[in-house]
């Protein structure tokens, strides 16, 4: 759903550098946590055990959920971020 770079600017003055978990992964889980109304504890669970969540963020099958404390530290960079009109671009299709 996400390109790689569509998240980069809100991590090129971090210290730490880009993310553990692709902002990309973090981003479609959001996308679905709002769409299904579920609690961010709830959404990560999701990721770790539903194969479409799987496959809309872009992770093998199977993969591990990452921590509950993520989306909302994702959505503080969104926030925060200088570009305010970016986090409402249209992502870009998937082929």
């Amino acid at each position: 759903m996400f390109g790689d770079d569509y998240f980069a600017d809100l991590y090129s003055d971090s210290v730490r550098g880009r993310p553990t978990i692709p902002a990309r992964v973090v981003a479609t889980v959001m996308l679905l946590q709002a769409h299904e109304g579920l609690s961010d504890r709830e959404a990560c669970d999701r990721l770790g055990f539903d194969l479409r969540w799987q496959a809309a963020a872009g992770v093998d099958t199977g993969a591990e959920a990452f921590h509950p404390t993520v989306l909302p530290g994702q959505r503080n960079r969104l926030r925060a971020s200088v570009r305010r009109e970016g986090c409402s671009r249209t992502p870009r299709s998937s082929p």
